[in-house]
């Protein structure tokens, strides 16, 4: 587990740093988190990519607060997100919906054996809300 939390300790203190530095790359939610992962990446025999988490996970019925008392910490977070296809209470992004169809066929399972990795782990806004300016950051 150490190696996760620390992953996702680095992971956070980027995200901080970033956005601190470049707020307009983000939307306007105190609930976003870096992700470096979804899912049990450290039993994963299979991987699916993407470019970077939507921020519309960030809903706040699903994401506490990441300012202050609440927020999570690199072991909450790390917690969070090797659990995150077996939680009851906040089923995966509906994004998901259309890989578990493609991992079926393989017969995968997100809550099985694959994980999912994002090429950047920031929430940051969509491209087409970014002006070019923002893109070049990324």
């Amino acid at each position: 587990m150490k190696p996760v939390v620390e992953l996702v300790e680095k992971e956070l203190a980027a995200f901080r740093e970033l956005r601190l530095a470049h707020p307009s790359l983000f939307p306007d939610n105190n609930r976003l988190y870096p992700i470096p992962f979804f899912g049990d990446i450290r039993r994963a025999e299979v991987v699916t990519l993407a470019l970077n988490p939507a921020h519309n996970e960030f809903a706040p019925s699903r994401w506490p607060s990441n300012e202050g008392h609440g927020s999570l910490t690199p072991v909450g977070l790390a917690n969070r997100l090797l659990g995150y296809f077996h939680s009851p209470k906040n089923p995966p992004h509906r994004m998901f919906n259309k890989c578990q169809n493609g991992l079926s066929a393989l017969d995968c399972s997100y809550r099985q054996n694959v994980a999912h990795i994002d090429i950047h782990s920031f929430p940051t806004k969509f491209a087409d809300e970014m002006t070019q300016v923002e893109k070049d950051l990324l």
